[in-house]
């Protein structure tokens, strides 16, 4: 699956960026 690479940052941002 697709991992994000950012998490808890800015909220609905490029799915946790």
């Amino acid at each position: 699956p697709k991992r994000t690479r950012f998490r808890k940052q800015h909220r609905g941002r490029m799915k946790g960026l």
